[in-house]
Formats: C-alpha cells, sequence, structure tokens
C-alpha cells in the first residue's frame, strides 16, 4: 500500500467461512463456489471498483468463524475535492447541452437509476428498461427519434445482441453501446460480440461512461451489426449465399493439445486430445460419445508461447452440442462443447477443478 490517510470500511459476516485455498481465488473473474448457479463476477467486479478508486481490499476468514473484509479508500477532505472541482467551476461560457435520447436497458435496478440519473445531468433525454422485451416496446411506442442504445450484455431472457437486432429493423439509424461486466471474450461465447462493436467494460468511471456515450453518438456511420441487420431486411438472402461463413462466429484455431474431462459430479478424468478452439468452444476427440447438452468439466494448458510468459491452465465447464460416433475401430469419438464459463490459472500451479 502507499503511505497515506486512508478511510476504512469493514464487512463481516458470520457464515460458513473459507479456507485459504478458496481465499486466493475469491476475486478471480468466473471463480464461484455455488456451482451452476453462480456467475463467480460479484468479488471481481468490487476488486475492479475499489482498485479504480486507488483502494484495497483484504479478506480474514476461518472456516467456521465467518469472514471479514477491509476496503481501504484514500482519504479525502472537502478542501481537497474544492480544489479538484475549481476549474469546472470559472467557465467562460455555457456549452450547448446534447438533447440526443438515449434508450437504457440493464436488468439490475440501482445501476440502470444511477446510469439514467448520471446522463441526465449531461444534459441527455433518457429512457430506461429493465430488460429486452420492454425495450423493444419502447422502441415501437416511443415519439421521436432514439439516438443511442445503451444496453447491457447478458440479460435474463433476451440478450443485448438480440435485442440490438430486433430493434435495428424498428429504428435503423439508433447506435448502440454495450456495457457488460464480462470480459469481451466471455461473452464472445455467445456470439455477443465481435469486431468493430462498441463495449463499455464494467465497472466504469462516470466520466468513462460520458466519453463512451459521446464518441458512439459522434460516430458518422452505424454500428457493425446494426448495419448488417438494417441491410438484411432489403437483401438477406443474396448475403447468405455470399457469405460460407457467418460474420459473427468465433475464430478457430487448428491445436492439438491434451486435455483431461469429465462429466459433473464424475470423480475420475478421461482424455483427449483437441482438434480445434475457439473462445466460444472446443472441437476433441474423446474417450467415448455423449449426449448434447451434458455438462462436463474441462481443464487443459495453453502452451507459453500461446498463454505468455508462462503456461496457463484452462479451468472450463462446458457443454456438449454435437457428438459424432466412431466409425472404425481405431477412430476416437469427437465432441463439440461449447465453453459455458472458465477462468485461467498461470504458472506451474495446478488449480484443482
Amino acid at each position: 500500500m502507499q503511505p497515506g490517510e486512508y478511510t476504512m470500511l469493514a464487512i463481516t459476516d458470520t457464515g460458513v467461512g473459507m479456507d485459504s485455498d478458496t481465499q486466493s481465488h475469491i476475486f478471480e473473474p468466473f471463480f464461484t463456489t455455488k456451482g451452476p448457479k453462480g456467475t463467480g463476477l460479484g468479488l471481481s467486479t468490487v476488486y475492479g471498483i475499489v482498485k479504480q478508486s486507488g483502494g484495497y481490499i483484504w479478506v480474514y476468514s476461518e472456516p467456521g468463524k465467518g469472514t471479514s473484509f477491509k476496503i481501504y479508500m484514500p482519504h479525502v477532505t472537502a478542501e481537497e475535492v474544492a480544489a479538484v472541482e475549481q476549474p469546472a467551476a470559472v467557465v467562460s461560457a455555457p456549452v450547448e447541452t446534447p438533447r440526443e435520447t438515449i434508450l437504457v436497458v440493464e436488468d439490475e435496478v440501482n445501476l440502470r437509476r444511477l446510469t439514467r440519473q448520471f446522463l441526465e445531468n449531461q444534459g441527455y433525454d433518457v429512457v430506461e428498461a429493465a430488460d429486452g422485451a420492454a425495450a423493444v416496446q419502447i422502441c415501437v411506442a416511443h415519439q421521436g427519434t432514439i439516438h443511442l442504445l445503451l444496453t447491457d450484455v447478458i440479460m435474463p431472457g433476451m440478450n443485448g445482441r438480440e435485442l440490438a437486432q430486433r430493434v435495428s429493423e424498428i429504428r435503423p439509424n439508433m447506435k448502440v453501446l454495450y456495457m457488460s461486466g464480462y470480459t469481451e471474450n466471455a461473452i464472445g461465447h455467445n456470439g455477443t460480440l465481435d469486431a468493430g462493436i462498441t463495449l463499455l467494460q464494467k465497472p466504469f468511471t462516470l466520466q468513462a461512461l460520458k466519453a463512451k456515450v459521446r464518441e458512439v453518438l459522434d460516430q458518422t456511420t452505424l454500428p457493425q451489426e446494426v448495419a448488417m441487420s438494417a441491410r438484411a431486411v432489403v437483401h438477406s438472402e443474396a448475403r447468405v449465399a455470399r457469405e460460407k461463413v457467418p460474420r459473427f462466429r468465433a475464430q478457430r484455431f487448428n491445436l492439438h493439445l491434451p486435455l483431461r474431462y469429465r462429466q459433473l459430479g464424475e470423480q475420475g478424468w478421461r482424455q483427449g486430445t483437441t482438434s480445434n478452439i475457439s473462445r466460444s468452444g472446443l472441437l476433441f476427440n474423446a474417450e467415448e460419445v455423449l449426449q448434447p447438452n451434458v455438462q462436463l468439466e474441462i481443464n487443459l494448458v495453453l502452451p507459453a508461447e500461446i498463454a505468455g510468459l508462462s503456461p496457463t491452465e484452462v479451468v472450463c465447464r462446458g457443454e456438449v452440442v454435437r457428438s459424432v460416433g466412431q466409425e472404425g475401430a481405431s477412430t476416437s469419438p469427437a465432441l463439440a462443447a461449447k465453453i459455458l464459463q472458465y477462468h485461467f490459472q498461470h504458472g506451474n500451479h495446478v488449480m484443482e477443478a
């Protein structure tokens, strides 16, 4: 920690507590102890907010003795705040306030209201929706232009990209800005984002939100997927004929790497070898044929040439989407699995799946 004055916020519970191994991973994106019910994003988001604010966070816990978090934030006096804000108060002439309309779609109530309040303070007209279905209704019924759709990527029901594609036929000139607490690689497995599409990574500062909204509104061209959807209204069949590979399909890499896998709940591991890997899934030779929708734990190690400075273990939860059976005695079946959740572990330490 940097020397200085801090304000400390302590939060303590009386729960079951954590062992040291669990504590060492709690701030990692997608690490969760809740199985399929957890996303593993809560504490990683807290960590990002604290670090962006110049603070520090510590955790102490023992099994059976609860958990304590301590957050240290740089202490700022009222005089220091006034000194920082003073230059903004001496503006010679008022700047013309923008009157564009923004549709904010976010299922987390507090974040949606905070975003609306901040954007309204910047001079925008803001309408809000809690999910994709409500946003579509607003796009149909709203009188006047909606200049920007600001939408979360992962939402219950309709995700952000599906929403953008649906409303682009109603309002083809509306621009799109995505926001998400997931990394771009993580949400890419849903085909949600691709090159040329703008993402505001959560947690973000209000100044980052202000700058990104202005950046997207000032763009002279429509976002890639909205432009595609608008053109598809006229000649979608011709586009399908010309394009053999969909624009939003994740790039695949032909990598032959050993892996181990097992069905959820199994004790022993089975061995396999990848044929190709993308950010959304992988195709690998397996020991046996598995039916679609079977969920797997998959572990593989990316070599240093691919991962960076050191080998990196990828710990995945996947779901079988296709199985190719044995055609001969010497041919291993191939399984195609989409990645539902993953995280990385660098170095020589092997993480338990």
